[in-house]
């Protein structure tokens, strides 16, 4: 029974709640008492969201059913009941509250609130729209960076939020295209617009490295970097990655859930190491 609760919580997608660290990242804010105290965010966060997750498996439950992945998730596979999901849904949020509660100021707990209302309005309308479903798929990603820099009262520069947000889009149209490639969502609303998930991913993809090349040549690189012209190799690094997974997912070798891949690909995350290395040892903070 346990590790039905487990496996509902989608605890793989917790990786995506990183993000609430990287303003202190990108800012070379490496001081250990800013990444402790925004750990119980990171911890608060993680129950949010796998209260999201365990509600749209409610929402969900009769397309999962039929769906060659998604019915053996525990719900669908009734390994565990619907009234037992949502009192489990009830300590998440319960658990998840708490913590922001009680570490932070109502601002965080705003946010998480907002988040929350966001999601069941994606959940049981703009999922719907084409479009907006991808720009709130996309919100969801930026609200964790949001957050994370309220806690340690970091400004984000247009930049980065620029960035982050188009390089978001590109994420979300490669999932809605995994899913057309596949035929696993036969109700996809991109069904009759096959090709704009892959335009949209393009788009967000090039639109993210040509704002990572106008702040290559801002003043903020000179603050934080020695040599810009290193963050190019990090530039086109990022560039190549993003294209590959575009590539593969229109090739159907990547489906229905692009977060499963990128974590156990070995390329990705010898990525991230790279450009990670790349960044800091560059660093004029450090």
């Amino acid at each position: 029974m346990f590790i039905n609760f487990i496996n509902i919580s989608r605890p793989h997608q917790w990786i995506k709640n990183f993000l609430i660290f990287l303003p202190l990242i990108v800012t070379h804010q490496f001081k250990l008492s800013y990444f402790v105290n925004i750990i119980p965010l990171f911890i608060s966060f993680c129950f949010l969201a796998s209260a999201v997750y365990c509600y749209n498996d409610i929402k969900d439950l009769l397309d999962d059913q039929n769906h060659p992945e998604k019915k053996k998730r525990p719900l669908a596979s009734n390994k565990i009941t619907i009234n037992q999901v949502y009192f489990y849904i009830l300590f998440l949020l319960s658990t998840s509250f708490f913590i922001a509660f009680f570490f932070y100021n109502s601002d965080v707990l705003y946010v998480l609130i907002f988040y929350l209302l966001l999601n069941f309005l994606y959940s049981n309308y703009l999922k719907k729209i084409i479009l907006i479903d991808i720009l709130i798929l996309s919100s969801f990603y930026l609200l964790r960076i949001f957050v994370g820099s309220i806690v340690d009262n970091i400004e984000l520069t247009n930049y980065f939020i620029l960035f982050t947000f188009s390089s978001f889009i590109a994420l979300a149209s490669i999932k809605r295209l995994a899913e057309n490639i596949k035929n696993y969502n036969s109700n996809s609303i991109y069904k009759n617009f096959a090709n704009l998930p892959f335009v949209l991913a393009l788009l967000g993809i090039f639109l993210s490295f040509i704002t990572f090349v106008f702040y290559t040549y801002s003043e903020f690189a000179t603050i934080y970097y020695k040599n810009i012209y290193y963050l190019f190799v990090a530039e086109i690094l990022i560039f190549l990655w993003f294209l590959r997974i575009l590539f593969l997912t229109k090739k159907g070798k990547i489906f229905y859930d692009p977060v499963k891949y990128v974590i156990q690909d070995k390329i990705t995350w010898v990525v991230v190491f790279f450009v990670f290395i790349i960044l800091i040892s560059n660093s004029n903070i450090i």
